[in-house]
């Protein structure tokens, strides 16, 4: 996982009141597959990779390419890729580097970093996951002999964080350069299994869980170590063997009770049981993993707009039918009456989701796409001018705003974005552009 996805999803979570039709994925070494079940209503989805990822261990989508990673233990160690909407098998990384490979996390550059659990001990391997490129080592004495892997995930800083069962600690490290930063939640471990870093009131959190008869999550504040309490505790995820974060900020634990595995959710700020699902499934295996949002591209017009060079916040809202799904803001730089490319990412996935835009002085303009898969192209968008207060329509109070700011001329935005065409002032044109829309609303 790469943290500023995290945030970001948990940002815009706080806005949402939907379901999410996010896929997890959840190994299963019984079958040598991945199998998919949908978050919210844990829905199964099917599975890949059966006969492709022998004795696999650890899954995770990259956030880059979209990919599906798996780490795989038969005679040697290697990670096989796949596309996970169809399975096909998209090649091998790490053979003759690797030895017992486990977990899997993505740098904030893409770096792929690898956990192995080596004869000669524990030690983290970096790799370009797309061209299977071996870019070093770190970790190499520090991590010890785990019995049965290490869990790591790497936040926006390339700060590594991994821990190993039967460790009794969280272990940090510089992901460039290898050097050793110390240790979270020293005293509070005895055998630490699975590990992620989110956002929990606006600050970074890392929370791993406990491999025990009672299983639990415990909670660090990363910026001073701080213990912030459990998760999950008495019973609820016995032999917790891996966790995650869904796009609404609920924190995944796949736990393991003979003879049942399943993966529990629950709400980390508050510790509240949201309900369980894969359960009776006679799956067997250490990974888990949340889809990667969805990549929402195509084109900005700005009607009636001559300026250029300066960017302009544009909100893009994602609805499945009438319900709200999220939103984010991103800048953009119009060019006349140019078409502009723009990309977004969304927890949206459907055949029919509605995409809403609107920037400053331009009513809101929708179209429905299908956001399947890894998302969408050619979503392109045509936004209507004229309304600089914001208010989904263009009226009187418009052109009141712009009078009042009439002959102003500025190097960029102007107060209430009253320089309706971009022009650089204030003027009768801007003036006519929002009586050749008067009476326009929002779509």
């Amino acid at each position: 996982m790469v943290l500023n996805r995290s945030l970001m999803l948990l940002a815009l979570s706080q806005l949402a009141v939907a379901s999410w039709a996010t896929l997890v994925y959840v190994s299963d070494i019984n079958n040598d597959s991945v199998l998919k079940f949908e978050a919210d209503t844990g829905e199964y989805k099917g599975s890949i990779g059966t006969g492709l990822v022998p004795n696999l261990l650890s899954v995770e989508q990259s956030p880059f390419d979209d990919n599906l990673y798996v780490t795989c233990t038969s005679g040697t160690g290697f990670i096989v890729r796949l596309n996970p909407y169809t399975g096909e098998y998209l090649g091998m990384i790490g053979n003759g580097f690797l030895e017992f490979p486990d977990d899997i996390a993505f740098g904030p550059d893409g770096t792929l970093y690898v956990t192995d659990l080596k004869s000669t001990g524990g030690c983290i391997l970096k790799f370009n996951p797309t061209t299977g490129e071996y870019l070093g080592i770190i970790g190499n004495g520090f991590l010890g002999s785990a019995n049965w892997g290490h869990s790591i995930d790497v936040n926006d800083s390339n700060v590594v964080y991994v821990i190993g069962a039967g460790g009794t600690a969280i272990q940090k490290f510089n992901g460039l350069t290898g050097e050793y930063l110390g240790v979270i939640g020293s005293g509070f471990f005895s055998n630490g299994r699975g590990l992620v870093l989110t956002n929990i009131g606006g600050e970074e959190h890392v929370l791993s869980g406990i491999a025990s008869s009672q299983g639990s999550v415990l909670k660090f504040k990363t910026s001073d170590s701080s213990y912030q309490g459990v998760l999950a505790s008495g019973g609820f995820v016995p032999n917790v063997r891996a966790i995650d974060v869904m796009p609404n900020g609920w924190l995944l634990a796949r736990g393991y009770s003979n003879p049942t595995e399943y993966v529990a959710r629950f709400v980390p700020d508050t510790g509240e049981y949201k309900g369980l699902f894969a359960a009776n499934w006679g799956i067997s295996g250490y990974g888990i993993a949340v889809e990667t949002p969805a990549t929402v591209t195509g084109t900005l017009v700005f009607g009636n707009y001559v300026g250029s060079g300066v960017s302009r916040p544009v909100t893009f809202e994602f609805y499945d039918g009438a319900t709200f799904i999220d939103s984010t803001t991103i800048n953009v730089t119009p060019n006349g009456g140019t078409p502009v490319a723009y990309s977004v990412d969304t927890d949206a996935r459907g055949a029919s989701i509605t995409v809403k835009a609107n920037g400053t002085r331009w009513l809101k303009e929708a179209v429905v796409a299908n956001i399947s898969g890894p998302g969408a192209t050619g979503v392109n968008l045509t936004l209507q001018n004229g309304d600089p207060d914001l208010t989904g329509e263009v009226d009187a109070a418009d052109i009141d705003m712009v009078i009042l700011n009439f002959g102003s001329v500025f190097p960029g935005p102007g107060p209430e974005d009253s320089d309706i065409d971009g022009s650089g002032e204030v003027d009768a044109a801007d003036i006519d552009v929002v009586i050749a829309n008067f009476g326009a609303i929002d779509d």
